[in-house]
């Protein structure tokens, strides 16, 4: 929605001539914020961007703001291009069968910024698709819905602020409260939710200008959350969504090599069903398990019993270690039409027939626990020492300075992560201390080995796959949405590497974890080479956990 509202100063802010669109400019009066945590914020000392507007009460420590207790919106500082951007975030309005969230958006620059790519992917610089709104509480992730946002045609500037609206889908009548992901910035926290008689911005006109009617498929309904944990050595991951638990195991580790007729355990073999055994025994109530062997095409003969035969192997090993008197087991064999990465995603399309297979040949171990929330949702053990340090190491708050490839130097760091719901939300500050002059993210800097990103990421080699928390010799990867309807599709909630958007000052970003427990975590980028390049390998340390 284009409007054309006047500022405290009396004067318009907008174009005399621009389509209606849900983009408008704002003006320069506005609400006072609310409670809210937001993470993303800078260490500068800002006074408000938006005139005649408080931009809430900001963190002495990071900058970050805890917004005051009214009802109209939460305030984030971050920095782009060198200048700092305010955003309001909120509130959202609830109508029909979606939501709007109001983006409220200033800088302290004096030249116009270009927008373009902030919120959204290559395939279409002007829509806000890499935004996010979350129902934490309700493990639920929301997509944009807007195909064209505008928001690259109408910049931003000093004492000429933007209104952007995203549209969602609607949240269920009781959710009082949403969380907004907003890649390269942060994440608003306690962003309230009211009805469209409570806003003092066209709701039905938004929506109606949104162009919904025009998309088919519409996802309106949201996403469910996950968790992903991959073992140290990379020989197993055990992921979890929707009250069910995945544990899935990798044949080539998992047994032995000279193997003939019969599959035979490898000597590792014991520990890989670790992850699994431990599983079984957190949800005492029992439930259901099926084992399946899945073999490649470069085994398959015609049938399944390759794999079935593996998938007896592993539930016989498992009625050893553990006690499934609880659990009802069943056994089945899969082939190369059910892959783990399809050969057509962007990470299949790189690799060998070896590592391909490598990748797909698996047992996976599901369970359906008749009580879910008696579950861990990590494979780590008590005690399990974390992986040695193959990088530089230091504190969250002091970061860590790595030189990658034609890039240059390039600072991490991380302050602080925020306890919510059972997830940790934090944002990693990226920063350039000796720039080469290269205009695009280097490759494959962000992305896990390959083994690791084929688990679910094959194609989301642009998103920032490394950002892991230890936890013993785990590592949790970042929470992920799963799109419905079949098929590897996971996206995780961290922040898509855009190249419309570079590290000039400082880079904000947001990634949301499932929590770990604990006063302080450990991040971990792994590093290593993988499909496109190399990873930054580094370690932030003791980053405090604070409570929302």
């Amino acid at each position: 929605m284009l409007s054309r509202p006047s500022s405290s100063h009396g004067q318009s802010v907008m174009p005399s001539v621009a389509p209606r669109t849900v983009a408008s400019r704002a003006s320069t009066s506005c609400g006072m914020t609310r409670r809210g945590v937001l993470l993303g914020a800078t260490a500068v000392a800002l006074g408000g961007l938006f005139s005649g507007c408080a931009a809430g009460n900001r963190s002495p420590d990071t900058g970050s703001t805890t917004a005051a207790a009214t009802a109209e919106a939460v305030t984030l500082d971050a920095q782009y291009r060198g200048a700092i951007l305010t955003v309001q975030v909120g509130p959202a309005a609830s109508y029909g069968g979606y939501t709007v969230v109001r983006l409220r958006i200033a800088t302290d620059s004096q030249k116009m910024m270009d927008l373009a790519g902030v919120f959204a992917s290559p395939k279409d610089s002007l829509a806000m698709t890499q935004i996010y709104m979350l129902s934490l509480a309700r493990d639920q992730a929301y997509l944009e819905l807007t195909l064209k946002s505008a928001v690259g045609r109408y910049g931003v500037a000093q004492g000429k602020p933007l209104d952007l609206f995203p549209v969602f889908g609607a949240v269920d009548p009781d959710v009082r409260e949403v969380e907004v992901f907003l890649p390269n910035l942060g994440v608003a926290l306690g962003v309230p939710v009211v009805s469209s008689e409570e806003v003092d911005f066209p709701v039905t006109e938004i929506i109606d200008d949104a162009g919904l009617t025009n998309q088919y498929p519409l996802q309106t309904d949201p996403f469910a959350i996950g968790s992903l944990a991959i073992a140290g050595d990379g020989s197993s991951d055990t992921a979890v969504l929707n009250g069910q638990t995945t544990v899935t195991l990798l044949s080539d580790l998992l047994f032995s090599d000279d193997s003939t007729a019969e599959p035979e355990l490898s000597e590792r073999a014991d520990d890989m069903l670790a992850a699994v055994v431990k599983q079984l025994a957190s949800f005492p109530s029992g439930g259901t398990v099926s084992v399946c062997g899945h073999e490649t095409e470069h085994n398959y003969d015609g049938d399944v019993e390759g794999g079935e035969a593996e998938a007896q192997a592993v539930a016989d090993r498992l009625a050893d270690l553990a006690d499934l008197e609880h659990w009802e087991v069943s056994i089945e064999g899969g082939d190369y039409r059910t892959p783990r990465l399809d050969r057509h995603s962007s990470l299949g399309t790189w690799l060998y027939d070896e590592e391909f297979a490598h990748i797909n040949r698996r047992v996976e171990v599901v369970l359906v626990p008749n009580d879910p929330t008696e579950g861990d949702t990590s494979d780590a053990a008590v005690g399990d020492a974390e992986p040695q340090a193959t990088g530089p190491v230091a504190n969250g708050a002091q970061g860590v300075t790595v030189t990658v490839g034609e890039w240059g130097k390039l600072t991490l760091s991380m302050e602080r992560v925020i306890r919510v719901d059972g997830f940790l939300v934090g944002t990693v500050m990226l920063g350039v201390e000796e720039a080469l002059g290269v205009n695009v993210y280097p490759k494959g800097a962000f992305l896990l080995p390959d083994t690791a990103q084929g688990a679910h990421w094959g194609d989301c080699l642009n998103y920032a796959c490394n950002l892991t928390l230890l936890n013993g010799s785990v590592r949790q990867l970042p929470a992920e949405y799963w799109k419905t309807g079949g098929g590897n599709d996971y996206v995780p909630l961290t922040n898509y590497m855009s190249d419309d958007v570079l590290p000039a000052d400082l880079v904000q970003i947001p990634v949301i974890w499932p929590d770990v427990g604990g006063d302080t975590v450990t991040l971990d980028l792994p590093g290593g080479a993988n499909c496109e390049g190399e990873a930054i390998t580094a370690r932030l340390t003791d980053i405090p956990v604070v409570e929302a």
